[in-house]
């Protein structure tokens, strides 16, 4: 019995080129004409089997556009998992109306979760290489008089708010006292003051 193939980057690629009767380097004029992030050598590495790299959001965005195929089967194709919609888009219009120690108390909880979940190995990004660089550069961090009472407004917050499962709230416990302990690592002489 043989086995069946799954579709490549390199097919998809060579249907591009079919498309649109066009090699490597008129591929890539192609996609910058047309604004997407792709190099004709990047194509060129593809179409020959030696990209070695794990390709990020915008070069599968592009091979997309090229070969007019879906963003799903593209990120098939490449083995990498489709991502989610960004976090920015998920929040409700009133989250700009939030206080600056509220979005400092939110930031610092989303901070807090992505630095978890990379630390547990569960990063799931298409582009590890830019979330990498993304992680290396230093975060400015809010003065922590600003944290912490950011954290006691977050705290209050959650013991008040009537829309919240149990689970919810044991959940933003957990994060909270994590962000606490970040705080006393950080400042281990403030420890009462928390």
């Amino acid at each position: 019995m043989r086995a069946v193939s799954r579709e490549t980057l390199t097919d998809l690629l060579r249907l591009a080129s079919q498309r649109h009767d066009a090699s490597g380097r008129r591929l890539g004029d192609i996609a910058a004409s047309n604004g997407w992030d792709i190099t004709h050598t990047t194509i060129n590495h593809i179409l020959a089997g030696r990209y070695r790299s794990r390709p990020g959001p915008r070069t599968l965005e592009a091979i997309a556009n090229l070969a007019n195929v879906s963003l799903e089967r593209v990120y098939a194709a490449a083995d990498v998992p489709l991502p989610a919609r960004r976090l920015a888009d998920e929040l409700p219009r009133e989250a700009d109306l939030l206080t600056p120690r509220q979005r400092t108390a939110v930031i610092e909880v989303i901070r807090a979760m992505v630095d978890a979940h990379g630390a547990a190995g569960e990063s799931d990004t298409a582009d590890p290489a830019a979330a990498e660089e993304a992680m290396s550069r230093p975060q400015p961090l809010a003065p922590i008089e600003v944290r912490r009472a950011a954290l006691n407004e977050l705290r209050d917050r959650i013991k008040t708010n009537p829309g919240l499962t149990e689970e919810q709230r044991v959940m933003w416990a957990e994060q909270i006292a994590g962000l606490e302990r970040q705080l006393e690592d950080e400042h281990p002489s403030d420890r009462d003051a928390l």
